[in-house]
């Protein structure tokens, strides 16, 4: 099992631990999420980092339990101040989501009803925790200011189709925070968005997140929104989570090759930037959770694997780095300074 990074005593906000989430597939057993572990602390905002296919989103929908019945199963433990939420019923679960942990999803144009208004989209979700229509008006109306939305007042009465992307991206934010969330999930809240808009929504999530005090899971296929926003990262692939660490560690010393892979391939100003020119690619694909390899899972795309990695998958081992948190990584070739960047 991973051991997850932690820089302090302090009993997590969130503790999820064996996370595995699995479906069956024309009578296979299918690992979605293999055995993901990881802490999050109160106030941390913590990137989950990799590409399409990886079991980032998964990861959220399993802590929330939106997979778990009879779509899949989902086992080890989501430990929210202690207590396991897998092991709740399903009406304290509706406590959790929304009420404790709140998510923003990933396109705000398929998760807002288009026949209700933005404000009786708020007041509802306000509404459960028993206010009067008045009270939960007047928090709708405060959510919006504080998801900065121009003239929010006038904005209760508009439809989804009649925003632009980065206004129902915000309406998605105040709904996530309607119920006053200690933590709150955010799956690539800046998809689609330019880069103005972008930036925008970025600063509005760390202002909320030092005005109103939550912890922040940022999920994310793009390094900049990962360097930009959070403090610390987990770099997912194929399910399992194959490096964690401190930011400014991870970007200056990255120790797993697939990590190496993904900065290499992002862009950088001065870099690529001929006409042209092309940024470099990690060659093949994620690999089907139907087909997972037998050893480390990135080793078939991997230009420094060797035949250890293709029968055993790594152990979970520390880069000792003095008194600051732990960075590690599921490497055998962890030890060797591969400067590939």
């Amino acid at each position: 099992m991973n051991r997850p990074a932690n820089a302090n005593h302090e009993r997590p906000l969130l503790a999820v631990r064996d996370l595995h989430t699995r479906f069956h597939v024309d009578g296979h057993a299918v690992n979605a999420v293999d055995g993901l572990s990881f802490d999050l602390r109160r106030g941390e905002v913590l990137g989950l980092v990799g590409e399409s296919g990886c079991g980032k989103s998964m990861t959220a929908m399993s802590i929330l339990r939106l997979v778990d019945g009879s779509p899949g199963v989902v086992g080890g433990s989501v430990l929210l101040e202690g207590q396991d939420v897998l092991g709740l019923d399903e009406a304290a679960m509706r406590h959790v989501r929304g009420g404790r942990i709140g998510m923003i999803f990933q396109e705000p144009m398929t998760s807002l009803n288009p026949v209700l208004t933005i404000g009786r989209q708020i007041t509802e979700a306000v509404r459960l925790d028993g206010v009067s229509p008045r009270e939960a008006r007047e928090r709708a109306l405060h959510l919006l200011e504080l998801a900065r939305i121009a003239e929010p007042a006038r904005r209760l009465d508009d439809y989804p189709h009649q925003l632009s992307g980065g206004m129902r991206q915000r309406v998605m934010i105040a709904l996530a925070l309607s119920r006053s969330p200690q933590i709150l999930i955010a799956d690539e809240p800046t998809t689609a968005l330019d880069v103005t808009v972008q930036a925008q929504i970025l600063d509005l999530l760390l202002d909320l997140r030092d005005r109103l005090g939550m912890a922040i899971i940022l999920i994310t296929h793009d390094l900049g929104v990962v360097a930009e926003t959070c403090e610390r990262a987990i770099v997912m692939y194929a399910g399992r989570k194959v490096e964690e660490g401190p930011v400014e560690a991870l970007f200056a010393r990255p120790l797993h090759p697939y990590t190496r892979g993904l900065l290499r391939s992002a862009p950088r100003l001065g870099r690529g930037t001929e006409r042209g020119a092309r940024l470099p690619e990690i060659p093949g694909m994620v690999p089907s959770p139907r087909a997972m390899p037998q050893g480390c899972r990135f080793a078939p795309r991997c230009e420094l694997a060797q035949a250890q990695c293709a029968q055993a998958y790594p152990d979970w081992r520390e880069r000792e780095e003095g008194a600051a948190p732990a960075h590690a990584a599921a490497c055998w070739r962890l030890d060797e300074d591969a400067h590939v960047l």
